[in-house]
């Protein structure tokens, strides 16, 4: 069982972690547009799918926490 303030550091450590994550998709969001813009659009169908999986992975939820249990994937 983690102490207080164990529980406290992860806690923080956690939300330092999704904030990197979510830098890191819009550097390589930011990055794929310029890419876009600079080569133009040479294969649209895979440009489009391209764009519709990245909104796919940012409206998906991939783990809940619940008290002290944590619920990852479909369950």
């Amino acid at each position: 069982m983690l102490s207080e303030s164990e529980h406290d550091l992860k806690h923080v450590l956690n939300e330092r972690l999704a904030k990197l994550l979510r830098e890191e998709e819009l550097k390589w969001y930011k990055m794929a547009k310029v890419k876009h813009l600079l080569e133009g659009d040479v294969n649209t169908k895979f440009f489009f799918h391209l764009v519709a999986n990245g909104r796919h992975k940012k409206t998906c939820i991939f783990q809940l926490e619940d008290g002290n249990s944590i619920i990852i994937g479909d369950a």
